[in-house]
């Protein structure tokens, strides 16, 4: 009986042996649970900074006014053509888009219009296209060559688009790209006036739009 006890006693002892983890795995097990704590505190890190994005992105929307829905922007039922006095120089006015539209487009940036509604504008843009109708050699244009009347009086230079007109133009061709300005939110454009900044019998020609308005 008492050897028999002594067996049972020493086979569990190496029962509990088995079932004790070695110091290799208790040192993995360790690791593990360290990284596992490291994972926990990155990502939750992560969502913290996540949300404090979002709550900026929050406030800026609200600080930012919305403009674009005070801008009186007309769109264009068809195209709009019109001639220096002298019929040598032709715009076509192609489109008109609204900030919001045009960022969609890929004509303008974000930032550009953000700007913008921080200072109480909005901003509006033109595609166009000029020709050179009967202009005996070959003239540059800029889209810096195109100012904005507004129907308060104030005149506006043009801003910067990714699809800016610029080139030389040869005699019978044209090239076309966008131009865009930032009125004021009260204002609406009246008139979109081209500078050829070209001269025939000492006239410095010019191409205006009467733009439409509501």
């Amino acid at each position: 009986m008492s050897f028999g006890n002594s067996s049972i006693f020493t086979i569990l002892i190496m029962l509990v042996m088995s079932c004790s983890p070695s110091k290799d795995q208790i040192r993995l097990q360790n690791e593990l649970a360290e990284k596992t704590s490291e994972l926990i505190r990155v990502q939750t890190e992560r969502d913290a900074l996540r949300q404090q994005l979002d709550t900026l992105k929050q406030k800026t929307s609200e600080q930012s006014p919305n403009i674009e829905t005070a801008g009186r922007v007309r769109k264009l039922d068809n195209p709009l053509v019109a001639m220096d006095r002298v019929g040598a120089v032709q715009v076509t006015l192609l489109s008109v888009l609204t900030e919001n539209e045009a960022l969609s487009a890929g004509r303008t940036w974000e930032h550009i219009g953000e700007s913008f509604r921080k200072q109480g504008k909005y901003l509006v843009y033109y595609e166009v296209m000029v020709k050179n109708i009967r202009f005996q050699g070959e003239f540059n244009v800029s889209h810096y060559d195109f100012k904005l009347e507004d129907d308060k009086g104030n005149t506006y230079a043009c801003e910067q688009t990714c699809d800016y007109i610029t080139g030389k133009i040869h005699p019978d061709r044209s090239t076309r790209g966008g131009i865009s300005f930032a009125l004021y939110a009260d204002a609406q454009p009246k008139k979109l006036i081209y500078n050829t900044g070209v001269e025939i019998d000492g006239l410095s020609l010019e191409v205006v739009f009467d733009l439409p308005t509501h």
